[in-house]
């Protein structure tokens, strides 16, 4: 049973974004925009935290329309790397589970990359 207390929808740089809140996990969404031939796609990737609280593992899971290289970085808030992810394909789903145990209390974040640069950051809190 999912319980869903906000639904938050935001810009940056002109990519809009939003992130629900439940009690289990964190889900959301962003756009990667791609250029095509046509012009600019603007592709959403679906993503969801788990378990919630975060305190011994953090699962990952990413999932997109079109498949694409998508890589994940583990941030404490200072910008200090703590691990990362690369896929060895591209994909439509991505899963990959960050062992947060010996992680201090506090503030974190999953960094995405695409092959070239960093295009999203999602928030979350080590209890």
């Amino acid at each position: 049973m999912l319980f869903f207390v906000s639904l938050l929808y935001f810009s940056v740089n002109g990519q809009t974004t939003n992130q629900n809140y439940d009690i289990s996990r964190s889900t959301g969404s962003f756009y990667i925009d791609i250029k095509s031939k046509s012009g600019v796609d603007h592709i959403n990737v679906n993503y969801v935290l788990s378990p919630k609280p975060f305190s011994n593992v953090l699962k990952v899971n990413l999932n997109t329309p079109d498949p694409m290289y998508l890589g994940l970085k583990l941030v404490d808030m200072s910008g200090k790397v703590i691990a990362s992810w690369k896929p060895e394909n591209t994909s439509y789903k991505y899963m990959h589970e960050f062992d947060v145990a010996e992680l201090a209390k506090g503030k974190y974040k999953v960094d995405v990359y695409n092959a070239t640069s960093k295009v999203h950051s999602i928030s979350f809190e080590k209890e």
